[in-house]
């Protein structure tokens, strides 16, 4: 037998929800493009993102990988908080491949350090 959800479950769904269709929509992927990389129905993506669905974990890990995140990264609410053009570099370049994250930073501090940011050593 289901039992209700608290309110603090509710809010708690719904939460995860926005970090799944914040995460989906910086790296610029359709509801359906994320349910065929999750294996998952592009229905009950949906009703994740709009915090209706209660999903398992092996659903909820399936997302997280799909989105190249962590559950954690969909549960805390440090990520919500976040500056919302640093959580797109991060997950853009998160799907990347470890040598083109390197080429990144290197290009990163480049710009960074151009632009009288910081001043690099080494």
């Amino acid at each position: 037998m289901r039992h209700p959800l608290t309110e603090s479950m509710k809010s708690l769904l719904k939460s995860v929800g926005r970090r799944v269709r914040s995460a989906r929509e910086a790296l610029q992927l359709t509801q359906e493009q994320l349910a065929e990389r999750a294996g998952l129905h592009v229905s009950y993506v949906g009703q994740i993102e709009r915090g209706l669905r209660e999903p398992s974990l092996k659903s909820l890990f399936a997302v997280a990988k799909a989105l190249n995140l962590q559950i954690s990264d969909l549960l805390s609410e440090a990520e919500e908080k976040e500056d919302g053009l640093l959580r797109e570099l991060r997950r853009s370049v998160g799907a990347l491949k470890p040598p083109q994250q390197r080429e990144v930073l290197k290009i990163v501090r480049q710009v960074v350090q151009l632009a009288g940011g910081t001043k690099r050593k080494g």
